[in-house]
Formats: structure tokens, C-alpha cells, sequence
């Protein structure tokens, strides 16, 4: 709906706040949805070309934040992301879904100062949000849960981190793989007997197959440890 009325009426952007104001998602001014990383990335971009302070996300975070970095992201658990930005002084820090934190004006996620600060930006750029949007590198991306049952999320990772031990995988919220085109994430949901999994690569292929590969590695361990 928010889509169509930005269209119909010209706006140069189009925004959805949740109830308690923490997480905004953006529609750009021809109605298309803005990524919450391809977003995070736009904003990262604006605070890094005139700070040497780091900036913080979660190792949910997309490559294309990475490119943006210089080397200067650091990336946590999920639960931690408000915490690091204030302890490591950051200089901008966010997360999915669509929460940002500013510690210019507050430590807190502040979607109402995250719509105001992307104006601020296409203000000063001079560029519409589709055109902030097309100088970020966006990869594809899917996200989706595999069962497991409480009991078993801790051996699975285990395990896992022990079949990818050769590739020297980030521990700090689960498992994080790099390879050269493509990551894969699998951490155990707080809330649900599952696991999280989240993978991005070069093209959609490549990410579709390594999601089947993921699935089946993961049935696979849980079925040995269920014999």
C-alpha cells in the first residue's frame, strides 16, 4: 500500500515504522523497497568518508556492508550490536530488521532519526534513494530456518564448526563460513527449536544450491546424532 501511494503521489520516498519506533524499512521514490543491508550500507558510506571510528553490525551483516567498510566493520552476535556500538565507540552501528543506531544523537535503535538522517543524506548527495541505492553492491541473498530441537542446537554447531574447521570459521553467534563468493550463517534461533541460516552469494544459483547442500549437511548431522 505504502508502495503504491509513493508512486501515485510522487514521493520522493515512502517509509514504514514499526509500533515503538526502533526499526524503519524504506521504499524509494519509484515504490521499490530498500534491503535493510543494502540500507545499512548507504548509511555506513555517509558516516565512514568522514570518521575514522569503526562501525558495528551482526555477522547476519552483507558483504556489500563490508565493501563499504575499509576494513573498519565489526561484527558481533545479534544480542550484542547496541552494546559494541557504545563500547567500541563506534561511529554508526545497525542490524536487521531495519534497526539503526546513531550515537551522534543516542544510543538506542531510533527509527524516526534513521528517516530524518536519510534525507539529511539525499540532501546533501544530491541523489534520489534509487540512486544511493545503485552505488551499493547488492548480492543474492536467502534466509530461512531448518528444525531442530533446544536439545540439539549446541552439538549441531559443534559439529558443524568442526566439518568447516579447514576454512576458519567466525564463532562469535553461531557459524560464519566464508569463501571466496559467497558466506554462509548458522546460528540457533533464541526463541525457536531451530536453526537460522543465512547465505549470500555472487548469483542466485550458486546461493540456491548452497542453501540445498546446507539443508541436507544439517539433516545429515542431526540424523547421526538421533541413531
Amino acid at each position: 500500500m505504502i508502495s503504491d501511494i509513493v508512486k501515485a503521489s510522487g514521493a520522493d520516498m515512502g517509509v514504514v515504522l514499526d509500533n515503538d519506533r526502533d526499526s524503519v524499512f524504506f521504499i524509494d521514490e519509484r515504490g521499490n523497497p530498500i534491503r535493510d543491508q543494502t540500507v545499512l550500507s548507504i548509511f555506513a558510506k555517509h558516516y565512514l568518508k568522514d570518521h575514522d571510528e569503526p562501525i558495528v553490525s551482526s555477522v547476519v551483516s552483507s558483504r556489500s556492508l563490508e565493501g563499504v567498510s575499509g576494513g573498519r566493520l565489526i561484527r558481533t552476535s545479534v544480542d550484542r550490536v547496541l552494546k559494541e556500538v557504545y563500547e567500541r565507540r563506534a561511529v554508526f552501528g545497525g542490524d536487521e530488521p531495519g534497526m539503526y543506531i546513531f550515537p551522534e544523537f543516542q544510543y538506542c535503535f531510533d527509527g524516526t532519526f534513521a528517516i530524518l538522517k536519510m534525507l539529511e543524506i539525499m540532501a546533501e548527495e544530491k541523489m534520489t534513494l534509487s540512486q544511493l541505492k545503485s552505488d551499493i553492491d547488492e548480492y543474492s541473498r536467502v534466509e530461512f530456518s531448518v528444525d531442530c530441537p533446544n536439545e540439539l542446537k549446541d552439538a549441531v554447531i559443534q559439529r558443524l564448526v568442526k566439518y568447516f574447521r579447514d576454512k576458519e570459521p567466525e564463532l562469535c553467534d553461531g557459524i560464519r563460513v566464508e569463501e571466496p563468493s559467497c558466506f554462509m550463517l548458522i546460528r540457533a534461533s533464541r526463541f525457536e527449536p531451530a536453526l537460522r541460516i543465512y547465505i549470500e552469494s555472487e548469483s542466485s544459483e550458486k546461493t540456491q544450491n548452497k542453501a540445498l547442500d546446507i539443508m541436507k549437511l544439517i539433516e545429515t548431522l542431526m540424523g547421526d546424532m538421533n541413531d
